[in-house]
Protein backbone atom coordinates (compact mmCIF):
# COMPACT_ATOMS: atom_id res chain seq x y z
CA UNK A 1 0.00 0.00 0.00
CA UNK A 2 1.27 3.43 -0.83
CA UNK A 3 1.07 5.16 2.99
CA UNK A 4 2.83 2.45 4.45
CA UNK A 5 5.64 2.63 2.43
CA UNK A 6 9.03 3.97 4.31
CA UNK A 7 10.39 5.59 1.91
CA UNK A 8 7.77 8.33 1.72
CA UNK A 9 6.68 8.04 5.35
CA UNK A 10 9.99 6.81 7.45
CA UNK A 11 12.82 8.53 8.60
CA UNK A 12 13.92 8.69 4.74
CA UNK A 13 10.96 10.86 3.80
CA UNK A 14 10.76 13.05 7.14
CA UNK A 15 14.15 14.14 6.68
CA UNK A 16 13.50 15.17 3.19
CA UNK A 17 10.71 17.30 4.20
CA UNK A 18 12.64 19.01 6.81
CA UNK A 19 15.27 20.06 4.64
CA UNK A 20 12.49 21.15 1.85
CA UNK A 21 10.80 23.60 4.56
CA UNK A 22 14.24 24.69 5.12
CA UNK A 23 14.79 25.48 1.69
CA UNK A 24 11.87 26.92 1.09
CA UNK A 25 12.51 29.08 4.11
CA UNK A 26 15.81 30.43 3.27
CA UNK A 27 14.55 31.07 -0.76
CA UNK A 28 11.28 33.06 0.79
CA UNK A 29 13.33 35.25 3.20
CA UNK A 30 16.54 35.59 0.65
CA UNK A 31 13.77 36.74 -2.05
CA UNK A 32 12.29 39.00 0.31
CA UNK A 33 15.82 40.86 1.38
CA UNK A 34 17.04 41.54 -1.88
CA UNK A 35 13.69 42.69 -3.14
CA UNK A 36 13.61 45.51 -0.04
CA UNK A 37 16.83 46.14 -1.01
CA UNK A 38 16.07 46.84 -4.16
CA UNK A 39 12.69 49.29 -3.16
CA UNK A 40 14.98 51.62 -1.44
CA UNK A 41 17.97 51.13 -3.85
CA UNK A 42 15.61 52.60 -6.36
CA UNK A 43 13.55 54.94 -3.74
CA UNK A 44 15.87 57.03 -1.93
CA UNK A 45 13.06 58.50 0.25
CA UNK A 46 12.37 55.21 1.20
CA UNK A 47 15.90 54.19 2.69
CA UNK A 48 15.82 57.48 4.36
CA UNK A 49 12.65 57.04 6.21
CA UNK A 50 13.75 53.08 6.82
CA UNK A 51 17.65 55.16 8.57
CA UNK A 52 15.24 57.79 10.00
CA UNK A 53 13.16 54.75 11.70
CA UNK A 54 16.06 52.81 12.87
CA UNK A 55 18.23 55.77 14.05
CA UNK A 56 14.98 56.63 16.29
CA UNK A 57 14.74 53.09 17.33
CA UNK A 58 18.55 53.34 18.43
CA UNK A 59 18.19 56.41 19.98
CA UNK A 60 15.25 55.62 22.40
CA UNK A 61 16.97 52.49 23.43
CA UNK A 62 20.25 54.65 24.47
CA UNK A 63 17.79 56.81 26.11
CA UNK A 64 16.76 53.73 27.96
CA UNK A 65 20.29 52.53 29.21
CA UNK A 66 23.02 55.38 28.67
CA UNK A 67 25.61 52.58 28.72
CA UNK A 68 24.73 51.43 24.81
CA UNK A 69 26.32 54.60 23.49
CA UNK A 70 30.00 53.60 24.58
CA UNK A 71 29.44 50.67 22.36
CA UNK A 72 30.64 50.39 18.32
CA UNK A 73 28.58 51.25 16.11
CA UNK A 74 28.30 47.34 14.61
CA UNK A 75 27.59 45.74 18.27
CA UNK A 76 25.03 48.14 19.12
CA UNK A 77 22.73 47.28 16.45
CA UNK A 78 23.18 43.60 16.80
CA UNK A 79 22.46 44.14 20.71
CA UNK A 80 19.22 46.50 20.14
CA UNK A 81 17.97 44.85 16.87
CA UNK A 82 16.79 41.00 17.38
CA UNK A 83 14.01 38.93 16.43
CA UNK A 84 11.81 40.42 19.60
CA UNK A 85 12.49 44.24 18.71
CA UNK A 86 12.25 43.74 14.78
CA UNK A 87 8.65 44.05 14.64
CA UNK A 88 8.70 47.98 15.91
CA UNK A 89 9.54 48.52 12.63
CA UNK A 90 6.53 49.76 11.07
CA UNK A 91 7.66 51.48 7.56
CA UNK A 92 10.37 48.56 7.44
CA UNK A 93 7.79 46.10 7.96
CA UNK A 94 5.47 47.51 4.80
CA UNK A 95 8.50 47.25 2.79
CA UNK A 96 9.19 43.89 3.66
CA UNK A 97 5.14 42.64 3.22
CA UNK A 98 5.34 44.46 0.10
CA UNK A 99 8.14 42.57 -1.13
CA UNK A 100 6.37 39.59 -0.13
CA UNK A 101 3.70 40.50 -2.01
CA UNK A 102 5.15 39.59 -5.44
Amino acid sequence: MFLSDDKIFGIEGSLDLIVDFFVAAVQTTNTALITSFSYMIKNPEALARVRAEVDEFVDSRIKEDPELAKLPKFDLLKKVINGETCFEFSYLSCIIQEALRF
